[in-house]
């Protein structure tokens, strides 16, 4: 009964790690009834072969952003230019440079941006993420790209910081003073990478931006 009732889901759409969770529900209950060991049925187990190859896929990881296409993608942003050229590129450079999730980083108001006296670097307050339990917020610090200006992620910021005042949303529609939505921050990149030519554009998120920081800072 079990097992069919996973090759069933299996074939109804249903996620693989769904099935699994279902199974470890219904394997509980037994236990609690004085059925041990439902989960672990050969039958079961079979079934859970098979629900492997044919049920949908988890959410496929999405590629880091190596530092080659991410010049590639600014330097078509510069030929853009424009206010949409420029707050992407700020967007995509402070993104990859502080390793941000979309959430903190649509998140950054230009009070919370603070530039060091001496050129070398600015200091970027995010005021909550995914891993801030507590919501004390935290400091950011970001540094300054000397040998490759037009990938520096600190006069970038200052560009599109100037070109909206100096006060509200660092990223925000042109005109509007509402904040971009994190998920507009994947949508631009997509966009971008496209138009860039970069292979393989789709495997690549707004969580490209972050991860391919990370890999370049290890």
């Amino acid at each position: 009964m079990l097992a069919r009732l996973v090759v069933g889901r299996a074939v109804n759409g249903y996620k693989k790690s769904t099935i699994e969770q279902g199974i470890a529900a219904v394997a509980r209950w037994a236990a609690d009834e004085g059925q041990e060991g439902l989960a672990s049925h050969p039958a079961v187990k079979r079934a859970l072969a098979v629900a492997a190859k044919i049920a949908v896929p988890g959410k496929v990881q999405k590629l880091p952003l190596d530092r080659q296409d991410l010049a590639a993608v600014v330097g078509y942003l510069q030929k853009q230019g424009g206010y949409l050229g420029a707050r992407d590129t700020a967007l995509f450079l402070v993104g990859w440079a502080g390793m941000f999730r979309s959430s903190e980083l649509v998140s950054i108001d230009c009070k919370h941006v603070h530039f060091t006296s001496d050129g070398r670097g600015v200091m970027v307050y995010v005021p909550s993420s995914k891993t801030d339990q507590a919501g004390e917020g935290a400091w950011v610090f970001i540094a300054a790209c000397q040998e490759q200006p037009q990938l520096c992620p600190v006069s970038a910021l200052q560009q599109i910081i100037n070109r909206v005042g100096g006060m509200g949303p660092v990223f925000r529609a042109e005109g509007s003073s509402t904040p971009l939505s994190k998920t507009t921050v994947g949508v631009r990149l997509h966009k971008a990478l496209a138009a860039a030519a970069i292979p393989n554009w789709e495997l690549y998120g707004a969580h490209s931006l972050r991860r391919g920081g990370a890999t370049y800072a290890v």
